[in-house]
């Protein structure tokens, strides 16, 4: 990693990542200017960064050339390797879709800011990828197709219809359309989890703490209760986390009855080539059907069908 990307690191508030969400919700229901909500991102990054699965790191403001600015760029890296995305924020208050059932102006503005940067990287890509050391932007291995990420108004106008649209947005420029609402709502699960482990790194913290005043009887018999709370919550922490996870995996595995066993074939048949699954995703894309997003074929694929391969070599 270079020093620019290190730089941008996210530092996740455990203690704070609560307040910070409730600060985000009061300024959406006061509907806060496009600026605001930008300051307070740009204040606490881990609220953009946690609405992706693998992003660490979070770019305020990247300036493309003197045509264009992004409102962020986020680096998200899972096993296929380092992919971008660009982010555009949009007023709360601005509708995504017109009593006719087709994408609002002010939508189509914030998707074709997404084009624009795109056709900008295209005619600019060896500088946007040169690392700040070598003069360059600083973004790394970026292609001219990096995720697009629109989040704009309230999800009481996300209708069936609209939703239908931003499907096939996803599908056909890979744009994802999000309410504000669920960005605080997706946030605020990712508070609670944080929140508890907070909660338990601050009672070891106690215990350490304690446990240097040894000459201090009462005091060392409340460090042994407090570390056998600690022990009990962590526990139940990573019984929770266990639960989820097959949770996750069970859900992810009926996707298995939406595909159709040709397309399984074709997919078990490029992982045995070891291409990754990002790769896959893209070449099998138009087979996929409309209902499942991308991102949860690459979740299948990667955790399911490739754990089966595995474990058919194995057995093997």
């Amino acid at each position: 990693m270079t020093d620019f990307i290190e730089n941008h690191s996210v530092q996740i508030d455990h203690a704070g990542f609560k307040a910070a969400v409730d600060e985000l919700e009061d300024l959406v229901e006061k509907d806060a200017s496009e600026n605001e909500l930008q300051k307070h991102i740009e204040i606490y990054p881990f609220i953009l960064s946690q609405q992706f699965a693998h992003c660490h790191h979070v770019f305020p403001k990247i300036a493309l050339g003197n045509q264009y600015e992004t409102d962020f760029m986020c680096l998200d890296i899972p096993s296929s390797g380092k992919e971008w995305i660009g982010v555009e924020l949009e007023s709360p208050h601005k509708k995504v879709i017109t009593k006719a059932g087709r994408r609002t102006a002010d939508l189509e503005h914030s998707i074709q800011q997404v084009r624009d940067w795109r056709s900008w990287l295209t005619d600019n890509l060896s500088y946007a990828r040169q690392s700040k050391e070598q003069n360059g932007l600083g973004l790394v291995d970026i292609t001219p197709r990096f995720f697009g990420y629109v989040i704009i108004g309230r999800r009481t106008n996300f209708s069936r219809k609209f939703n239908e649209l931003r499907r096939q947005l996803l599908r056909d420029e890979l744009i994802t359309v999000r309410s504000w609402d669920g960005i605080i709502e997706w946030a605020r699960k990712r508070s609670k989890v944080f929140s508890g482990l907070s909660d338990a790194l601050k009672i070891i913290k106690q215990q350490q703490q304690l446990n240097d005043q040894k000459d201090k009887l009462h005091q060392l018999k409340t460090l042994i209760a407090e570390y056998k709370h600690a022990e009990e919550m962590i526990s139940q922490i990573d019984l929770n986390l266990s639960l989820l996870n097959e949770q996750y995996t069970a859900e992810l595995s009926q996707i298995r009855s939406k595909l159709s066993d040709e397309l399984v074939e074709k997919i078990t048949a490029m992982l045995s080539q070891n291409i990754t699954a990002g790769e896959i995703v893209l070449k099998v894309k138009n087979h996929i059907p409309e209902d499942i997003p991308l991102w949860v074929l690459e979740e299948y694929i990667t955790l399911i069908l490739l754990g089966h391969s595995r474990n058919k070599q194995t057995s093997t």
